[in-house]
């Protein structure tokens, strides 16, 4: 270990990053016209607060394991995070502006 280098715990960045493409698959998936009509709003509200729940879950595992080991947390995980909870908003604010716009039109 060099001077000044501190140890981090990034054994999770991995699920985090995981994470983080479901979520922008689903967001690509409502933004592509032919696939948005077979997105129902179980699925994106679900699939939103399922993969908000997990990232949830391994930040907080995440924060204890490194406090028990004695080393700094992740700060990418932490980035990961907050992009997988703005993906999920996004992922449902977009969702029903969509749905509105149809219903508007007929």
């Amino acid at each position: 270990m060099n001077v000044g280098e501190i140890d981090t715990f990034v054994l999770l960045r991995p699920m985090f990053t995981m994470l983080f493409v479901f979520s922008l698959i689903i967001l690509i998936l409502l933004i592509v016209p032919k696939t948005k009509y077979y997105m129902n709003g179980l699925m994106v509200i679900g699939s939103s607060v399922m993969l908000s729940v997990i990232a949830a879950q391994l930040l907080w595992t995440e924060g204890v394991l490194a406090d028990e080991l004695g080393i700094a947390s992740d700060v990418i995980s932490i980035l990961l995070f907050a992009a997988i909870l703005g993906l999920a908003i996004l992922s449902c604010i977009l969702f029903y502006v969509q749905k509105k716009k149809v219903t508007d039109r007929k």
